[in-house]
């Protein structure tokens, strides 16, 4: 997982430019490269942009709903044109007392849910090439609960509560 020295920090992009100047950019974040020990890669840029927002909430509970042992919430794009965009994909887990906190988030749009013993744990495994499948359904799940929320640029939402999300459900 990457953290940053500073706090409104973010991931915006991470791109391969072949050798080759008629080869296209390649979305880097999106289809990984696999680098072995002693190889040389040239042409990657990793760019960090300013302006990112960060959540801490709570898990709030209905009536007679207790809190699963293992409970993650993720953050997932709104925005149409974001929608296959790896890096505004975000997930933590629920800390044991209910709280919640994400870090480092590009601003925009974006959909929140929270699901019990959910399959994806990590923000690196929920952002790779592998689960684009699980990306897709999790974000037509988002779409569905309906629970929108916007980021500005640095801005830090506190105070935030998200109930368990109950419809539909994600292999």
């Amino acid at each position: 997982m990457t953290e940053f020295a500073a706090k409104y920090w973010y991931l915006q992009s991470v791109t391969f430019t072949s050798a080759v100047k008629t080869a296209p950019v390649v979305d880097a974040a999106r289809m990984w490269t696999t680098v072995k020990s002693g190889d040389r890669l040239s042409g990657l840029t990793i760019t960090l942009a300013q302006g990112a927002a960060s959540l801490q909430g709570q898990l709030a509970l209905k009536d007679g709903e207790t809190q699963p042992e293992r409970a993650f919430v993720y953050l997932v794009p709104a925005e149409r044109e974001k929608a296959g965009d790896v890096l505004r994909f975000f997930t933590t887990a629920v800390d044991s007392d209910g709280k919640i906190a994400l870090n480092n988030i590009a601003p925009g749009r974006y959909w929140i849910v929270v699901k019990a013993d959910a399959a994806i744990s990590s923000v690196t495994k929920l952002r790779s090439p592998d689960q684009a499948e699980f990306r897709a359904k999790l974000r037509s799940e988002a779409e569905a609960a309906n629970t929108p929320l916007e980021f500005k640029p640095c801005q830090d939402v506190t105070g935030f509560q998200v109930h368990l999300t109950t419809a539909g459900s994600i292999p």
